[in-house]
């Protein structure tokens, strides 16, 4: 019986068992894959190298062969195919003439743990680095979460907080206000809740813009020399603003008009004899 359960091979089906393909970027989340399905088979110990290497002879003449040495060597060579299936074809030469799994296993370990740390590194530097600049909210967020999510696969997880603290030192002036209301919170926000507080502060911005921009433009045809157009003023009965009527005459051949405002209120425009000019 001691025989039979000595020579009992663990077969490895790398689609099932190694899904993931070792790249020149993915190396630590196809290590982790490696090392849950061989701790899962009572395996690691043939890449890591605490599963010694039995003797090959059981006798000093070395005529007859160790059983356990040709059980183990079974083993490890299932679990050296198994590698080089999981690896793409670039990264295979490197571990083809590995002899063991150990062998192969420190192969990859020098060629990839290094550039590994250099992109954790990377990741970090770009997670503090990234501006929001012009993404929307939406984006910009996705894109801080992705940098986040890459970290995590990398074994180097972000905490929500700190991911939190990246956003909101890099959103940029439009949003200092509800920043410094989000920073003496009481109650610590989850990375959606953040989403949610910034998206509707975007909307209100948004809308901000959509009623300051008309009012721009129309600024600018009132002032534009070389249009013919008529101004009518009158003061409000409480002497408030005073209400502007602004028909502008068509432009060209084409009868095109430039605008037809009639009746609108400012409260920042102070009508001049000569004309509407920006208080």
């Amino acid at each position: 019986m001691a025989s039979a359960t000595t020579t009992t091979i663990v077969q490895l089906n790398v689609p099932t068992h190694f899904p993931i393909k070792l790249t020149t970027v993915n190396f630590p989340v196809w290590r982790r894959q490696i090392h849950a399905t061989l701790v899962g088979f009572n395996l690691f110990g043939y890449v890591d190298g605490t599963t010694k290497e039995p003797a090959k002879f059981t006798d000093r003449a070395q005529t007859s062969v160790n059983p356990a040495h040709l059980a183990w060597y079974r083993q490890d060579q299932v679990i050296v195919s198994a590698l080089l299936g999981s690896c793409t074809d670039t990264i295979q030469p490197l571990i083809s003439s590995a002899t063991t799994a150990h062998d192969a296993w420190q192969r990859l370990v020098a060629s990839y743990a290094s550039a590994s740390r250099g992109r954790i590194i990377s990741l970090k530097a770009k997670l503090t680095r990234n501006p929001r600049g012009s993404r929307s909210i939406t984006t910009y967020l996705n894109d801080m979460r992705a940098i986040a999510d890459d970290l995590a696969l990398a074994q180097c997880p972000v905490s929500n907080e700190d991911l939190i603290v990246y956003v909101l030192t890099q959103l940029g002036e439009d949003y200092s206000s509800i920043t410094s209301v989000i920073r003496v919170g009481e109650k610590p926000l989850s990375f959606g809740e953040l989403a949610d507080v910034l998206t509707d502060h975007e909307r209100q911005l948004t809308d901000a813009d959509a009623l300051r921009h008309p009012f721009l433009l129309l600024l600018m045809l009132v002032n534009a020399p070389g249009y013919p157009r008529g101004t009518t003023t009158s003061p409000t009965p409480t002497g408030g603003p005073a209400t502007i009527t602004i028909i502008m005459a068509p432009i060209g051949n084409k009868g095109n008009t430039i605008a037809q405002v009639s009746s609108v209120s400012f409260v920042i425009l102070r009508v001049m004899k000569q004309g509407c000019v920006a208080s």
